[in-house]
């Protein structure tokens, strides 16, 4: 897959029960750093 977009982005892949539902089998996402305090 080439990706054509200006950010870094990571594929994550639904579960099978998911993907029978709604009929996605992969998801682009951006990473973010997220601070808990």
């Amino acid at each position: 897959m080439h990706w054509q977009g200006n950010e870094t982005v990571y594929p994550h892949f639904i579960n099978e029960s998911a993907y029978c539902q709604s009929n996605i089998a992969m998801a682009m996402a951006e990473k973010r750093t997220v601070r808990v305090s």
